[in-house]
């Protein structure tokens, strides 16, 4: 279904058909609203400012600092704790996506603009089942004037191959 209105008619006409028992129609009020999104490759010169993307570089605010992941957590998994060098305590994450929130279809119970960012740990890649995993990705948001995005270059410390093509999104 191309609308939200239109899925949720969708649904509920199915569990009537199912002939769905009332009292078991409560797992279909916990489904939330979602959206297919569409990539190609592309090559990051052809992508607008503002765009969303999945990989590639982002357009960051000027005055956001580039995520990084705190290396102590790292360093007990492997047991390698013991470096003073302050480089070795934080690294920077990995960009993955930036959803430009006014491009998004319908209502999602999400802002209608702004921008949200995706970043993670691909160097170490958890998968966030051990304690040690907290901070090994961040989502932000960026609310403000699209005139203070700048593509931003990857700081030093992330290898090419934790580097994601880049693809335009389509929703």
């Amino acid at each position: 279904p191309a609308t939200l209105a239109a899925a949720e008619q969708f649904a509920e006409e199915t569990i009537i058909s199912a002939k769905i028992p009332r009292e078991h129609r409560s797992f279909f009020d916990k489904l939330f609203p979602s959206i297919r999104i569409h990539n190609e490759s592309e090559s990051a010169t052809s992508m607008p400012l503002g765009a969303s993307r999945y990989g590639g570089l982002p357009d960051l605010p000027t005055d956001w600092q580039w995520p990084e992941r705190d290396r102590y957590a790292v360093a007990l998994r492997h047991r390698q704790v013991g470096s003073n060098d302050p480089r070795h305590l934080y690294a920077p994450m990995s960009f993955l996506a930036q959803i430009n929130l006014a491009e998004l279809p319908d209502p999602l119970s999400l802002p209608s603009r702004g921008w949200l960012y995706f970043f993670y740990d691909l160097e170490e890649s958890p998968n966030g089942t051990l304690l040690l995993d907290v901070g090994s990705c961040r989502v932000l948001y960026y609310d403000g004037d699209p005139s203070c995005l700048r593509l931003r270059q990857y700081p030093e410390g992330i290898d090419d191959f934790d580097r994601p093509s880049p693809h335009s999104l389509a929703f």
